[in-house]
């Protein structure tokens, strides 16, 4: 049942990856400066994508390659045990991290999927407003699914995170940490939404 979860997951991001490209354009026109773009969480990512120095396959490639591993894992075609599958769950947590700071920026920005109007054409105002808000819950229900904040969930990255025998680094506690506090974040913003 979770490589099911897992595949509706890989085909979501990759409908978010295609979008994201033209979102990353407009948002780049729309700047002055990226020097505002790095914060703890980030590492200068944003700031890398912004400057056009990381592109955006750079963010999306390793989450698909954890992904594909774990549904080949969870179909017996490959096999970790012990510290290799530490390793393999420490991988995943750095690249959902890094997926989700991006993935996040985007969603607090959805003008950049589907620009603002003025409010002379209500119509049209009115219509980017909508889209906008669907980006955004898009990317919110998308991560709650893809951290594992939901119960009903079959695939809770954070649990599988939780059997990890190694000891994380303090940077990698950041990152778990990261992950646990925006399903609290989600949940509020999901309550906005109603």
């Amino acid at each position: 049942m979770d490589v099911t979860e897992i595949e509706l997951i890989l085909d979501n991001l990759g409908y978010l990856e295609k979008q994201l490209s033209g979102a990353i354009s407009r948002w780049r026109k729309n700047i002055k400066t990226c020097d505002w773009a790095v914060d703890y969480m980030s590492k200068g990512f944003l700031k890398g994508i912004c400057k056009n120095q990381i592109e955006i396959k750079e963010i999306f490639g390793p989450l698909y390659s954890f992904l594909r591993t774990y549904i080949a894992i969870r179909n017996k075609r490959v096999a970790y045990t012990g510290k290799s599958l530490d390793k393999f769950f420490i991988r995943g947590l750095r690249a959902i991290q890094k997926y989700t700071v991006v993935s996040n920026f985007f969603a607090e920005n959805p003008q950049y999927f589907f620009p603002n109007e003025s409010l002379t054409n209500v119509k049209k105002f009115t219509k980017a407003q909508v889209s906008q808000q669907k980006y955004k819950e898009f990317i919110i229900n998308l991560n709650e699914r893809l951290i594992g904040c939901k119960n009903k969930l079959n695939f809770m990255f954070l649990g599988l995170l939780g059997t990890v025998k190694t000891p994380l680094s303090d940077e990698l506690k950041d990152m778990k940490n990261y992950l646990e506090n925006q399903c609290l974040f989600m949940r509020t913003k999901k309550l906005k939404f109603r």
